[in-house]
């Protein structure tokens, strides 16, 4: 039961629960006053007492885990209420009480700070769930504008995922695998986002731990090594440039910095590269007063060492969107060895280090900001304009986690776009009107497509045109969520007539393929039902909100038949053996939710193997229901001349079925490389039932027959084996279903 507001746990004073206390109390005296320390130490006590009777999966009292996020929090010198909700954070999802029992101990900003962490931890995971809906997607909208509009709680969720990444050990492997995957997904990028380079690169060196544990030890073990080389190596560069630069009168301090694990492991897997291969383990940062230092060291550096080509960045003039400031630059260090250098100043390194907890303490203690504002935290004008569950994630996942490119106005101004952003995303990053006009695009002094995919780099010079204006076929070309709202504002304004009539056409399309009657239906109280739930004003509006993008057919359609199922619900209790159908009754029954065809006889098309997570279509057959297959397969060619026979699928909810995938696998041969194969599979948890190997003097070829329930699962496969020393392809080559196995010759 909750607490009552008179009975409310008293404050304990024994002296047994203070011994977690005085390390974090270390931490805090070095920059909080004596009256906040007080407030701390009052949540703290507040905290053991409310997990008194619980504990972790490990068999350590819960205390632990709130106490180890506050630390975190002090360690960037967050203010007092921040490391109090640290404390606290897991009271209301944890325990009986509410949260107006926090906001009358310890006032309302703890107590909100502590509800929106609440809201992170039950919203996050819908990021990569497979099982949505327009409710959980509104929460989810909901709490990143809530919380990027002060994100004190996502920095307190990080502290969070922090320290149960340092624990996962002690849970089963199946719960470390998604909880790793979950991290490197969502966690890691947002680290980034906010600046915070030490928990994002601790977060992705455990991911790697856990999803891919031999390669981490084998990097680990490379990394070791070579140790005693690396670090004298760096001895001797430090001495060299710290003395050629004393010599000229700076006053710098120089430091070694070591390549995480995660970071070499990418570089092997993106450039396809052994561990003897990534040269540049070797690096200095080197942290002086001034810009201006920073540019003149910059002449030091590449007076003493040859320049590598190619492998310059000045992030000073060009800073990241997350503030990142620095210039990095490759050089032949001693020994000919190659070797990375940082060049920052002292406010450079701390906002490097601690991203956004430095900008909240410089604009605390300065009353100024450092840098540009943040302005990419405030999501409100920039979140996907959409009820799709599909396209709002894809849209997130674009704007808020992919990499950046770096373009230029031909005045010179710096654009930041996501990647693989085109010309049109370049214009509307401008203006509106730009992006509204827009008729075509230079790039570098060249005319180019409008869905040219730019680089870092690129001058970009907009063609505009009075009589231009955005299409529909724009919606496919952009890769922003704002330029794609923008172009969706434009049409819905300046053309609803022609918006209604594209969204009736495409409904009309659908339903067809579905079976259904079209003009039955809009004329139908289903009709008006699935419009109220769906918030429109009528079906006009429906039409003009599925033209316009905002709603998909896919959306109607699972309404739809939801009612159908429901209708039909007796008569399947009635019915224990239903009648053979004909064509066109198989072609009335037909779903398009995987899930629900359970009652339509149905197979995979051999062919193609189709995965959940690929996209796929039904084609009815006579006799033998409906046969699966992906959009893309071949053998489809000449069923498509028959429209009537075929109906639109699509993925959703949970899929348990295990289907067999065969994957060809071409390395170069070397001694345990069936081995590593075998033990990487098994490590994301896969089944492996059959394999088949060849070898010749120099090359081996194997294939593997695997138990995958995803598409994604099929895709961390192949990415986690191309990571594997020698490994030059990996490639599906067949599969087939558990419903419906194939006959192995």
């Amino acid at each position: 039961m909750t607490p009552q507001a008179d009975t409310l746990l008293p404050i304990p004073t024994s002296m047994d629960i203070e011994d977690d206390f005085p390390i974090l109390e270390l931490i805090l005296r070095n920059y909080l006053p004596e009256n906040d320390i007080l407030r701390i130490r009052k949540a703290y006590f507040f905290a053991y007492a409310a997990h008194s009777e619980q504990k972790r999966v490990s068999g350590e009292p819960y205390i632990v885990h709130p106490i180890s996020v506050a630390e975190t929090l002090a360690e960037y010198q967050l203010d007092a209420d921040t490391i109090m909700a640290g404390l606290l954070h897991d009271v209301l999802e944890d325990t009986g009480y509410k949260y107006e029992d926090l906001k009358r101990e310890f006032g309302e900003n703890v107590a909100t700070l502590v509800q929106q962490v609440t809201n992170v931890s039950k919203n996050v995971n819908q990021i990569s769930s497979a099982d949505r809906n327009e409710t959980e997607l509104e929460n989810l909208r909901r709490m990143l504008v809530s919380t990027a509009k002060d994100p004190h709680a996502l920095v307190i969720k990080l502290a969070d995922r922090l320290h149960n990444m340092r624990t996962l050990q002690h849970l089963p492997r199946s719960k470390q695998i998604h909880i790793a995957k979950n991290t490197l997904r969502f966690f890691a990028p947002l680290a980034h986002r906010l600046g915070l380079g030490q928990i994002k690169w601790e977060l992705e060196d455990r991911c790697l731990m856990f999803l891919n544990p031999e390669k981490y030890r084998y990097i680990k073990k490379k990394v070791s090594l070579k140790r005693r080389e690396r670090e004298e190596i760096i001895r001797q560069a430090r001495r060299e440039l710290e003395k050629a630069l004393l010599d000229k009168g700076f006053h710098v301090s120089v430091e070694g910095r070591a390549k995480h694990f995660y970071s070499i492991y990418m570089k092997m897997v993106r450039e396809n590269r052994s561990f003897s291969e990534i040269y540049d383990l070797i690096a200095l940062r080197v942290i002086c007063e001034t810009i201006g230092e920073c540019y003149a060291i910059l002449g030091e550096v590449h007076t003493m060492w040859r320049q590598v080509e190619g492998r310059f960045k000045d992030y000073i003039s060009n800073p990241k969107p997350n503030n990142y400031r620095s210039i990095h630059t490759t050089v032949l260090g001693p020994h000919g060895r190659m070797m990375e250098i940082q060049i920052r100043t002292q406010e450079m390194h701390q906002i490097a280090e601690h991203g956004i907890a430095a900008h909240w303490r410089y604009k605390e203690s300065h009353q100024r900001r450092v840098g540009r504002d943040l302005q990419w935290l405030d999501l409100s004008t920039n979140l996907p304009d959409t009820q799709d569950p599909d396209d709002f994630l894809k849209s997130l996942s674009t704007d808020l986690f992919s990499d950046e490119v770096y373009c230029y106005t031909p005045k010179g101004s710096v654009i930041a776009l996501p990647k693989n952003s085109t010309p049109i995303d370049f214009a509307y990053k401008i203006h509106t009107e730009l992006g509204n006009r827009c008729g075509g695009a230079k790039v570098n002094g060249r005319i180019a497509p409008l869905n040219y995919s730019l680089k870092t780099g690129d001058v970009v010079e907009i063609l505009s045109y009075q009589s231009s204006h955005p299409t529909h076929a724009w919606l496919e070309i952009v890769t922003t969520a704002s330029a794609r709202n923008k172009i969706r504002r434009y049409l819905l304004e300046s053309g609803r007539d022609q918006l209604l009539k594209m969204g009736q056409h495409q409904l009309t399309q659908e339903l067809k393929k579905a079976g259904y009657k079209p003009l039955e239906f809009y004329n139908s109280p289903a009709a008006e039902e699935i419009v109220e739930s769906l918030d429109q004003k009528d079906l006009d509006d429906l039409f003009v909100n599925i033209g316009f993008g905002r709603i998909s057919t896919k959306q109607v359609l699972f309404r739809l038949l939801k009612q159908k199922a429901k209708s039909q619900e007796p008569a399947k209790e009635a019915d224990k053996k239903p009648e053979p159908a004909s064509d066109e009754s198989a072609i009335n029954k037909t779903v398009v939710h995987m899930g629900d065809i359970d009652d339509i006889m149905y197979r995979r098309a051999r062919c193609c193997s189709p995965l959940p997570g690929d996209e796929i279509i039904g084609f009815v057959t006579r006799g033998r229901g409906v046969t699966i297959h992906k959009t893309t397969c071949s053998n489809l060619k000449y069923a498509r001349q028959d429209n009537d026979r075929i109906m639109p699928l699509f993925w959703e909810g949970d899929h348990k079925e295990r289907i067999s995938v065969s994957l060809e696998i071409r390395a170069r041969d070397r001694h345990n490389l069936l081995s590593d194969l075998s033990q990487m599979i098994s490590s994301t948890g896969t089944n492996i039932t059959g394999c088949q190997s060849s070898t010749t003097s120099t090359q081996a070829s194997f294939l593997f027959d695997v138990d995958v329930t995803s598409i994604n699962h099929l895709n961390t496969i192949m990415q986690q084996l191309l990571g594997i020393e020698g490994v030059k392809t990996v490639r599906r080559v067949r599969g087939y279903s558990r419903r419906n196995p194939r006959r192995k010759p």
